[in-house]
């Protein structure tokens, strides 16, 4: 029996032989589908709207790039293209999928993967030595991959991410770290941000994570606009996570600028900033973009565009053996702020309001700590100068 003729995704449901199929063009082929339904009135309308179903499914595959059911590698990328916080994040997770997931089930169609075929990802993972946050950064990579897909009605079936820390792990560091040791001293952190061995920009950059006590997105994305004006301590505004994005916690703090920190960003915005960019910084330009460099091989990030985590991370790694310090990481100089201002007698659960996003308990929705308190906070951060800096500075 020949199909009727009709326009793409239109489809019909026939009769044949007293059972109900559906029929619906793909690829220039009619396909049919059983329904396993006798053709009586009442059935006639299940398959009408069981025929809806499939024109919407079929529209959305079309709508991905394949009327086919795309396989995880074909979806990935176009998921990679289409994710609003490309800039942040898709470096990260086209990483994740292209060396643990494609390998495994990227030839898999998207509608086959099951909840054992994620669980053999993450397996292979662990076998591989990768530590128990990358394996659960991989495995949040799938679920957002997969979840996205069901959004678009790319899948159709049940998101086979239902994985617990049972098979994933639960969140530790890897045993090579030791968080208690990942800290800088507090010459240590005035050497990274008055010794002039490091570049002027980086000092601002490190007395922002530092004395600041902002994270790495939240830096980088600082414009001048932010930092005001306010009594007893000038105030930062952390409202965005690189370009335009939420901080990690999705609210906006203020957080006050210790008096190194006021010392730091005004010599920075008086002098410093025109003499790196050749022009006076705006209220709309980045505190710390990054500056002109000297000619090398690879890519280069222009003039004047937002640093990323990596790009600070290699000038880290420079500035810290030049001065004779052993590694440790960025995110280092935030830990080490918070944990030598509470040394220095700054209460946790006050400090914690220009850290981070407010405490999740119900009073708390009713609380709005006074600004001297929070200011009284910080400023117990103790910022030792360099013996010859501070001499210098005296006379």
């Amino acid at each position: 029996m020949s199909a009727p003729m009709t326009s793409v995704w239109r489809g019909c449901v026939q009769s044949i032989r007293g059972r109900l199929y559906v029929a619906v063009p793909v690829g220039g082929k009619w396909k049919q589908r059983a329904l396993k339904l006798d053709d009586t009135p009442a059935n006639r309308v299940v398959a009408e709207k069981r025929l809806a179903e499939i024109r919407a499914l079929l529209k959305a595959r079309e709508d991905a790039g394949t009327i086919d059911a795309p396989t995880v590698k074909s979806w990935g990328e176009r998921w990679l293209d289409d994710r609003p916080n490309h800039v942040k994040d898709s470096e990260h997770d086209e990483t994740h999928l292209r060396l643990h997931v494609y390998p495994l089930i990227g030839p898999m169609r998207l509608d086959e993967v099951q909840a054992r075929h994620v669980n053999d990802v993450v397996q292979a993972s662990k076998a591989a030595g990768l530590s128990p946050r990358t394996r659960r950064n991989v495995y949040s990579t799938m679920k957002a991959m997969f979840r996205d897909a069901k959004i678009a009605g790319i899948l159709p079936g049940e998101d086979p991410c239902v994985l617990t820390h049972r098979q994933i792990g639960k969140i530790k560091d890897s045993p090579k770290f030791k968080r208690a040791e990942a800290i800088f001293e507090p010459e240590e952190l005035g050497q990274l941000v008055h010794d002039h061995v490091v570049p002027e920009d980086r000092r601002v950059w490190y007395a922002l994570l530092g004395i600041g006590m902002m994270r790495t997105g939240e830096a980088a994305g600082l414009r001048w606009d932010s930092v005001q004006r306010a009594e007893p301590l000038g105030r930062l505004v952390v409202e965005t996570s690189y370009d335009n994005d939420d901080t990690k916690t999705g609210e906006v703090r203020w957080m006050p600028v210790h008096p190194t920190l006021a010392a730091v960003l005004a010599e920075w915005k008086l002098s410093g900033w025109a003499r790196t960019f050749g022009r006076p910084p705006t209220d709309l330009d980045l505190v710390v973009p990054v500056p002109p460099e000297p000619r090398r091989k690879g890519k280069r990030k222009p003039v004047g565009s937002m640093r990323d985590r990596h790009w600070a991370r290699k000038r880290l790694m420079v500035d810290l053996p030049e001065l004779g310090m052993r590694h440790r990481r960025a995110h280092d100089l935030r830990r080490t702020g918070i944990s030598h201002a509470q040394d220095g007698g700054a209460n946790p659960l006050e400090l914690r309001w220009g850290t981070h996003a407010p405490p999740g308990e119900t009073i708390d929705s009713y609380t709005t700590l006074a600004w001297k308190t929070l200011c009284r906070n910080v400023a117990c951060l103790v910022v030792h100068r360099p013996a010859a800096d501070a001499a210098k500075g005296e006379a």
